[in-house]
C-alpha cells in the first residue's frame, strides 16, 4: 500500500510544474495530507471537494479530473495506491451545483445534521455572512460530542450531483476542540482565513499556546507561508479564529480578548488629553 508521501514521490518524478491540475494534486497531498498515512480513496475525494470548492477548478473540472485520473492509472500500473480506482469519482464525472436557494441548501443541511445527532451529538448552526457577489453562503456547524469536546465545520452552498445523489462538499473548515476550548493537541486543524488562503495547522501538547503549520495559497493549492510560534503571533491565522469564535466562546472567558482589554485600557490611561 502507497503512502501519501510515496504518492507525492511518484507525481514529483512527472513534473507537476508542467501542468496546472497536476501541480494542484501534487500540492494538495503535500500541503493538507499526512505524508506519513496510507494513501486513500477518501483522500482523493476530499482533494476533489476542495478543489471544487474554488471557482477556478469548476470552471476547469473536465481538465482536473481527467488528468488526475490519467495520472493515476499510471502510476498504480506500476506501483499498486491500495484501492480500486475504478471505484473513485473524478471531477469531470461530477455535475456541480451551486445552492442559490437558502431553503435548498438548508434542506441538505438538515439530512446531514439528522444523520449527526442520531449518533449521539448536539448540533447547533450558525449562518455567517453571505458573499452575494460570489453567490456563496457559509453555515457554522457547532457539534458538541458525548464527551463534551467541541467540533466546529463551516459548510457551503455547494453540491455536487453523483449517481443521482446529490450531496454538499465535505467542509472546507475544521476546528477540534477540548471540552476546555482548548485546541485539542496533535490533531489537523484546517481554517479557511480568507477567499483564496487556508491555514492547515496543529496545537502543541504542551499547551504552551503554540501552533504549527502551514498558509496554502490559490488554487494551486501552493504553500505560501509556514510557523511554529504561539498563536497569538500569527496574525492571519488569530484573526481568522477569533471571527469564528465569536460565536460560540465567550469573551469575558477569552484570554486572547481580555488581553486585548487590558491593552487598550493601558493605552487609554497613558493618552494625555
Amino acid at each position: 500500500m502507497m503512502t501519501v508521501g510515496q504518492l507525492a514521490q511518484q507525481f514529483l518524478t512527472i513534473e507537476p510544474q508542467k501542468n496546472p491540475a497536476r501541480l494542484a494534486f501534487y500540492h494538495y497531498i503535500k500541503n493538507f495530507l499526512p505524508l506519513d498515512m496510507p494513501f486513500k480513496q477518501d483522500h482523493l475525494d476530499s482533494f476533489y471537494d476542495r478543489a471544487l470548492s474554488t471557482h477556478h477548478w469548476q470552471s476547469n473540472k473536465n481538465q482536473l479530473g481527467e488528468v488526475i485520473q490519467d495520472d493515476l492509472s499510471a502510476i498504480s500500473a506500476r506501483h499498486p495506491v491500495g484501492f480500486d480506482l475504478e471505484q473513485a469519482v473524478h471531477a469531470h464525472e461530477m455535475q456541480i451545483v451551486n445552492l442559490e436557494y437558502p431553503r435548498d441548501f438548508a434542506a441538505l443541511l438538515s439530512a446531514e445534521v439528522a444523520k449527526i445527532e442520531k449518533n449521539g451529538e448536539k448540533v447547533k448552526s450558525f449562518r455567517l455572512s453571505a458573499d452575494k457577489t460570489a453567490g456563496r453562503e457559509d453555515v457554522l456547524l457547532l457539534r458538541l460530542q458525548k464527551d463534551g469536546s467541541v467540533i466546529i465545520e463551516v459548510r457551503q452552498n455547494i453540491a455536487v450531483l453523483v449517481d443521482g445523489t446529490l450531496q454538499l462538499l465535505r467542509p472546507h473548515s475544521r476546528l477540534v476542540y477540548t471540552p476546555e476550548l482548548d485546541f485539542a493537541p496533535n490533531v489537523d486543524q484546517v481554517l479557511v482565513t480568507s477567499m483564496l488562503r487556508v491555514a492547515v495547522f496543529s496545537a502543541s501538547a504542551k499547551h504552551d499556546g503554540k501552533v504549527k503549520g502551514r498558509l496554502i495559497q490559490g488554487a494551486s493549492f501552493h504553500c505560501a507561508e509556514t510557523f511554529d510560534r504561539p498563536l497569538q503571533e500569527v496574525t492571519e491565522l488569530i484573526q481568522a479564529v477569533k471571527k469564528v469564535e465569536r460565536l460560540y466562546v465567550n469573551p469575558v472567558t477569552d484570554p486572547y480578548y481580555q488581553k486585548m482589554i487590558e491593552n487598550f485600557e493601558q493605552a487609554f490611561n497613558e493618552k494625555e488629553f
